[in-house]
């Protein structure tokens, strides 16, 4: 494995789910009987990754208590506390004047994607990309993360445009999962705004790819999608809903 950083993103208050959101961090809420960030974080340990950061605003004394309550496990677990509310563009780059591996691998705590994603990091770092964004079809994800926008990709997995737009019925919905150059995210405005808002600025003339993943996607951040979850992994030993893991398209580039 690379030397690479894992940055989950914490910070937002989770409003659509209301009263489940109102004293509990969205990444928190029990999911199948156990915490989704825990369901997330082991889901990545089983592919190697180890160095675990969580980017973090709302309720962040309460994913404070979560790493320390999990140290044992996750000795490098640690929170990046946002000073106000950034946004995703912004958390990832305050995130980053504070990280120290040169490529920084963001998920969101929310949503999981069914792709390994050890391949995606290959292939970013093969191809010289500085910004690699996991798609799924949109056939192929589970409520309201069709709402993370679409990527038009070129035949070679070139980055030619992003667009959001809500329940996206065809092409390749965001994942909310990249790969990124650390350098190339410091050189980012600082503030509060949405990553996936900016794409089409922050990555222009960039060498930026996607992967486009065969893998299924779901979030937990609707009360829908938080109990279709819930219910997809209570009473089972998996660590996450897992289909099929993935294949990738011809254009992952």
């Amino acid at each position: 494995m690379p030397d690479l950083d894992v940055l989950v993103l914490c910070g937002g208050r989770g409003t659509r789910l209301g009263a489940f959101t109102a004293t509990t961090p969205k990444p928190l809420l029990p999911v199948g009987g156990r915490p989704f960030l825990e369901r997330l974080l082991r889901a990545l340990e089983q592919e190697g990754f180890r160095r675990f950061c969580l980017a973090a605003h709302y309720r962040h004394e309460q994913l404070t208590a979560f790493c320390v309550a999990h140290r044992a496990r996750w000795p490098d677990l640690r929170v990046i506390v946002e000073p106000e509310p950034l946004g995703t563009g912004g958390a990832l780059r305050h995130a980053a004047a504070r990280l120290t591996a040169p490529t920084v691998m963001v998920v969101n705590g929310d949503s999981w994607v069914s792709q390994p994603l050890a391949p995606v990091v290959n292939a970013h770092l093969a191809q010289e990309r500085v910004f690699t964004a996991v798609a799924v079809r949109a056939s192929r994800v589970q409520g309201p993360a069709r709402d993370k926008g679409v990527w038009t990709v070129g035949p070679d997995g070139r980055f030619l445009g992003f667009a959001t737009q809500a329940q996206a019925e065809t092409g390749w919905v965001n994942a909310g999962v990249y790969v990124v150059d650390r350098a190339t995210v410091l050189e980012w405005p600082s503030g509060c705004y949405s990553l996936e808002a900016s794409f089409p600025q922050l990555l222009a003339h960039r060498r930026a790819g996607v992967f486009c993943s065969e893998g299924s996607l779901f979030d937990i951040g609707t009360p829908e999608g938080y109990a279709w979850a819930d219910q997809m992994l209570c009473n089972t030993e998996s660590v996450m809903p897992h289909e099929e893991r993935s294949t990738t398209h011809d254009g992952h580039g």
